[in-house]
């Protein structure tokens, strides 16, 4: 078991969300559904962004999946209520030996996008990832969840890693829906990460 306290944690999730796209370069990002979504959009659209609207519990399944196929890091940005709909994402990645996953969970205790219903308890979901084989680092973060981003794209990843991060709510400030057939977000993040796995170059956009 293997769990990692740092120091310094963001003030909310719009600048968590913000300093992890600075942070990731080509790097493809898997957001959950509801607000993470909308706020990545608005900050910064980019080909290796992943908008999961609806299938609440599903982004790590995508993500796991990716990094799976690409042998290469993926983020994915979940919510607590996300996870606590499918805590069962942690044994698939635990199933994938090295799996090069970040899976960055942004909890602010809410159903933010529903009308801010409190999410229930999902007990230590830490210390279950450890026993599974993650590496868990555990806040307050130093430099900010985007220089421990950084750090860990900088490494080599040879498991995956889980950053559990309490945020304030969201506010009344959120971004309105993705606008844009979801085809084409889907059909763009296709073609990066194929890119990717041929081993080019892309434009970060």
């Amino acid at each position: 078991m293997t769990i990692r306290t740092m120091t310094h944690s963001p003030q909310n999730k719009a600048a968590a969300i913000a300093e992890i796209i600075g942070a990731s370069g080509d790097t493809p990002i898997v957001f959950t559904t509801g607000y993470a979504c909308r706020i990545a959009n608005d900050i910064q659209d980019k080909p290796g962004h992943f908008y999961m609207l609806g299938s609440m519990g599903l982004a790590g399944c995508v993500a796991v999946g990716v990094a799976a196929g690409l042998s290469r890091p993926v983020i994915v940005v979940d919510g607590d209520g996300s996870l606590a709909m499918n805590p069962g994402v942690l044994l698939l990645a635990a199933e994938f030996t090295g799996l090069p996953l970040i899976h960055v969970v942004l909890d602010d205790r809410a159903y933010s996008s529903t009308g801010a219903q409190p999410t229930p308890p999902v007990g230590n979901i830490e210390s279950w990832a450890a026993s599974l084989g993650y590496l868990v680092l555990s806040p307050p973060l130093a430099g900010g969840v985007g220089s421990v981003v950084a750090g860990l794209l900088a490494g080599e990843l040879t498991r995956p890693h889980l950053l559990r991060l309490p945020v304030a709510p969201d506010g009344r400030n959120v971004p309105g829906r993705i606008e844009g057939r979801l085809s084409g977000y889907a059909a763009r993040f296709r073609t990066h990460c194929r890119g990717l796995r041929a081993g080019s170059e892309l434009p970060v956009v």
